[in-house]
């Protein structure tokens, strides 16, 4: 094998690497709407809502995991902001971020509810990613009685 040959070969293992570099971003989210039980239509506190990054971080958005960000009030209304950290490989050879995530509506006895975003389709304002919402309605789970 020659030194020519040599460095081909080394040039197509090697140089893919060098090519790649991590960078850091921040996005602020602006998350609003309202929510309902769906049976009765009144309006639910206490609802926890949660982010789940499916495709903004690199590592993060593998494991799914919900990151708690806040709960609605007493008259059903999420209103939060949220400044969410994220990094991503980029490079020659590596595929470009869905910057995509979930947001999970949930409270105990009620069936949870997941709405998914892409972030390069939310409107901004000041530098404020929006994500509208609207009004989403809780299906109550039945509570299964046990004979004692």
């Amino acid at each position: 094998m020659n030194i020519a040959t040599i460095a081909l070969i080394l040039s197509v293992i090697v140089l893919p690497g060098c090519f790649t570099m991590h960078v850091d971003s921040m996005t602020r989210f602006s998350i609003t709407g309202e929510v309902f039980d769906k049976v009765s239509g009144k309006p639910l506190e206490k609802v926890n809502v949660a982010f789940i990054d499916t495709g903004l971080d690199s590592v993060r958005s593998k494991a799914g995991v919900p990151k708690t960000i806040g709960e609605s009030d007493a008259q059903g209304k999420i209103d939060l902001k949220f400044d969410y950290w994220w990094g991503v490989e980029k490079g020659l050879f590596k595929k470009k971020p869905t910057l995509t995530f979930d947001i999970e509506v949930s409270k105990e006895n009620y069936k949870s509810e997941r709405v998914h975003f892409r972030s390069s389709e939310l409107a901004r304002e000041d530098n404020i990613a929006r994500v509208p919402l609207k009004m989403i309605y809780l299906a109550p789970v039945p509570v299964a009685k046990h004979n004692l």
